[in-house]
């Protein structure tokens, strides 16, 4: 009897390992089960590349951990859950592909979805996506949620906005308070005017903006034209590569495309001649329209104080675009390097918010 007892015991134990033990999944890149938003180059189904601000992925599972491979330069990030809660996440700065811990749950018994947006910008360097991983405890389950079953519905949105920019677009030091210098925990662009209008007009933003570019000469460039300007990187998928995969736009055609460039062009001398700095922006719109045929397009200038108004203004009049002035909107609410914080990143959405309801509705 003791013997039929030990028996039992060890073949009780030996199905708690096994059922009870840790399932790991590992979920590649191109698995349709994740959602993208933001430009990517998706071409290894094996390792997503990005760059742009607030290009964001998110997955839906079960279980008690989530976990992602990332070669990544020490990008900052908004990490989602559920649509309710928001924490930080940091990558280091590591050479190579790095395992980190995103998220670990106490009770593993209902989905939960998990969402990354890019607070930092494409200066501070091209990302690698090797994929999640998802620790569960009971092999019985799947670890993923198919669309029927996330417990968050996938976000709709009335409009999709394409938005073009320097630093006053990408978010850069509005973290900080004047005197402070940027870095990378200093830029959120969730909390950019750019994101801020997206978010108003329920819209999905597609954020294409690079600290220090302009139309043709970029920030403290000794010429009064760049070899390197913004319409240089605004046709990759990926700023920094640009051997990156064609932008896809069939997954998406913007509607609204506002345009924020100018700053850097006149901010320090030699400043380019009125014609030179049109015929570049002339370009860079025939580019946005290749994109987004249907598009609406709006022009904004005039948050600091050396930016060409008139100039722009008389594009936006040439080229049927929709003109807004910001002029007026900094004001002295100071971030990092006297850009905007996060005070007038919120005067400037609105001025912004109040030009395109104007032309689109509210």
């Amino acid at each position: 009897a003791g013997t039929i007892k030990m028996r039992a015991l060890l073949l009780l134990c030996l199905l708690t390992f096994v059922f009870g033990a840790i399932a790991t999944e590992t979920v590649l890149p191109s698995d349709s089960r994740i959602t993208y938003s933001g430009r990517f180059d998706k071409s290894n189904p094996k390792m997503y590349t990005y760059d742009w601000s607030a290009v964001q992925y998110g997955i839906s599972f079960i279980g008690h951990t989530l976990g992602i491979y990332l070669k990544d330069a020490g990008n900052q990030y908004d990490l989602i859950v559920d649509e309710t809660q928001t924490l930080q996440f940091n990558a280091t700065q590591d050479a190579g592909m790095a395992y980190y811990t995103l998220i670990r749950f106490e009770h593993a018994e209902q989905y939960h979805t998990v969402r990354l947006v890019k607070r930092t910008e494409a200066l501070f360097g091209m990302v690698s996506f090797g994929g999640f991983e998802i620790n569960h405890p009971d092999r019985s389950l799947s670890p993923l949620a198919t669309p029927t079953d996330r417990p968050v519905p996938p976000r709709e949105f009335k409009h999709r906005i394409e938005f073009l920019g320097d630093s006053l677009s990408c978010g850069y030091g509005n973290l900080g308070h004047w005197p402070c210098h940027f870095s990378a925990d200093t830029e959120d662009a969730m909390q950019s005017f750019p994101y801020l209008t997206a978010v108003h007009f329920e819209a999905e933003p597609h954020l294409q903006c690079w600290s220090g570019k302009g139309v043709v000469r970029n920030y403290g460039d000794v010429n009064t034209t760049s070899a390197d300007p913004f319409p240089t990187f605004y046709t990759r998928s990926v700023a920094n590569n640009p051997n990156s995969a064609p932008v896809n736009t069939t997954d998406f055609a913007a509607d609204i495309v506002v345009i924020v460039l100018g700053a850097n062009d006149y901010s320090t001398d030699p400043q380019p001649p009125e014609d030179v700095f049109a015929n570049g922006y002339h370009g860079l719109i025939a580019q946005v329209r290749r994109f987004h045929p249907d598009a609406t397009v709006f022009l904004g200038s005039g948050v600091t104080y050396r930016e060409p108004v008139d100039y722009v203004k008389r594009i936006a009049a040439k080229e049927g675009a929709h003109f807004i002035d910001l002029s007026n909107t900094l004001k002295t609410d100071y971030g990092c390097d006297y850009h905007p914080d996060l005070t007038a990143d919120k005067r400037i959405a609105q001025r912004m918010i109040d030009g395109i309801a104007a032309v689109v509705g509210k």
